[in-house]
């Protein structure tokens, strides 16, 4: 599989035999690529569950169709339905079902809370340690 993908799901084929050769059969790999490393919850059919999504942008146009397929097949729905789903809801993986790689810095740096650090509270020792009064005057508060 050829992507340039930031952030990865890769499934151990030991430990999930069959959802392994899911992944064979519907990626030829087991590493998918993941549109974040940050999981949300998602309404399934098995109940609130916290999922990655795939980056279905990064599968090629042969892997999105057998993915289609293999859904179509395992839950007996109409292909057109499953491809109308996917595009509208995208295509769920479970946390537990993957180990996440990343290198998307840019996301790392935007998760960091800066709460502290726009605080009006004069006690707030990391405020207070990052930024004195000169500071102040120099950015213009």
């Amino acid at each position: 599989m050829e992507y340039n993908a930031k952030t990865t799901g890769r499934i151990d084929p030991a430990a999930d035999p069959e959802r392994a050769a899911m992944f064979m059969e519907v990626y030829g790999s087991y590493t998918i690529p993941l549109l974040s490393p940050v999981p949300s919850w998602r309404s399934l059919s098995i109940g609130e569950r916290l999922c990655y999504l795939v980056n279905l942008r990064a599968i090629t146009p042969d892997q999105r169709r057998r993915l289609i397929d293999y859904i179509s097949r395992r839950f007996d729905i109409d292909p057109a339905s499953v491809e109308a789903d996917l595009d509208q809801i995208g295509m769920p993986v479970l946390t537990e079902h993957i180990t996440v790689t990343s290198s998307d810095q840019g996301l790392l740096f935007s998760m960091m809370d800066d709460r502290r650090l726009n605080s009006d509270d004069p006690d707030d020792d990391l405020e207070n340690h990052l930024y004195d009064q000169e500071d102040d005057e120099e950015w213009g508060r």
